[in-house]
Parts: structure tokens; C-alpha cells; sequence
């Protein structure tokens, strides 16, 4: 079993999904999942989104590449 990222312990302990987090932002489900997962990098904008929902700050979950932590 792979380690969960940050983001996705957070949206799990928000009681969550990844495509309600998706749909709440108004993303494509695809992106937001492999963004979260850390196979994807987010852009700038989607990591700013996915904090500011998870109240958090976007160094919290991302590193400078911004993949998620």
C-alpha cells in the first residue's frame, strides 16, 4: 500500500472525497485526483484553491515544485 499524501489525509479527515473537493472547486475530477495523489503537479492556482478549501497554507501540502507533500 503507498503512503498518503498530506492532501489526501486531509480531504480524508474533512470526511471527503477527492471529486467532491473537485466539484466544490469546479476542477476536472482526473486532474484534482492525480494532483492530490502526487502524480501530477498542481498549478499554481489549484494548489492555492486546494489549501485555502483544506485551511491550510499552500506550503502545508505542496513543495516547490508543487507536488504534494
Amino acid at each position: 500500500m503507498r503512503q498518503r499524501t498530506l492532501l489526501e489525509q486531509a480531504i480524508f479527515n474533512a470526511g471527503l472525497t477527492v471529486s467532491a473537493v473537485a466539484k466544490r472547486l469546479g476542477r476536472n475530477i482526473p486532474g484534482v485526483n492525480e494532483t492530490v495523489k502526487g502524480t501530477r503537479k498542481g498549478t499554481k492556482p489549484m494548489a492555492m484553491e486546494l489549501a485555502e478549501f483544506l485551511g491550510g497554507d499552500v506550503t502545508d501540502f505542496f513543495d516547490e515544485r508543487m507536488m504534494a507533500k
